[in-house]
């Protein structure tokens, strides 16, 4: 890897919520190509956590999925430029000048919402002919994006393959800030203080 591309890299993979939930473990390596689902479970095997713990800890990594995708893709769904990048992901071309143009290509595509996190370190992800082919991938792999998450009831997530963003109104507390650009909730983000 090219040595002057190596600190820009740092640089932004530590301002990912999904990498920042696993620095909160000391003597944890999280390794952004490995899928962090399966990496969740090694964590879990590592601390040996109670029920209670692991649901807690589960409970912080569905929030860190959350705010990934809001850090990769936005909050704004009426950002032409955010639908234009989905479409881009999810590799529909031409890309549609229009968001219902784009809504309507981005809710006919079926991707697992988990692998769309993993963009900047494991590329585009894997598309499926069907909704089927994605239900029995995400079985199988126990991708799930959580369904309902407290305090960012905004967010309408995609079943089926539909992605939706949170309204603006529900995320004013996502946005960035001078002092902590990009991650402004880490300070709510207390998995250290787990017993």
């Amino acid at each position: 890897m090219n040595p002057m591309i190596m600190p820009w890299f740092q640089t932004q993979f530590t301002q990912y919520p999904i990498p920042i939930f696993f620095a909160q473990f000391p003597g944890f390596v999280y390794n952004p190509t490995i899928c962090f689902i399966a990496q969740f479970q090694d964590l879990d095997d590592m601390m040996g956590w109670s029920d209670s713990q692991r649901e807690r800890a589960r409970k912080l990594l569905r929030k860190a999925m959350v705010l990934q995708f809001i850090h990769i893709y936005g909050t704004d769904p009426d950002s032409l430029a955010a639908w234009q990048l989905l479409c881009w992901v999810l590799r529909i071309f031409p890309i549609p000048n229009s968001i219902p143009q784009c809504r309507k290509r981005v809710y006919a595509t079926h991707v697992n919402i988990c692998d769309l996190l993993m963009l900047p370190w494991q590329g585009l992800p894997p598309l499926f002919p069907s909704e089927l082919a994605l239900s029995t991938y995400t079985k199988s792999t126990q991708k799930i994006f959580p369904r309902k998450s407290q305090g960012e009831r905004g967010f309408r997530r995609a079943t089926h393959g539909r992605i939706r963003f949170l309204r603006r109104e529900h995320c004013l507390r996502c946005t960035s800030s001078s002092d902590n650009p990009g991650i402004p909730w880490i300070r709510t983000f207390p998995i250290t203080h787990m017993p």
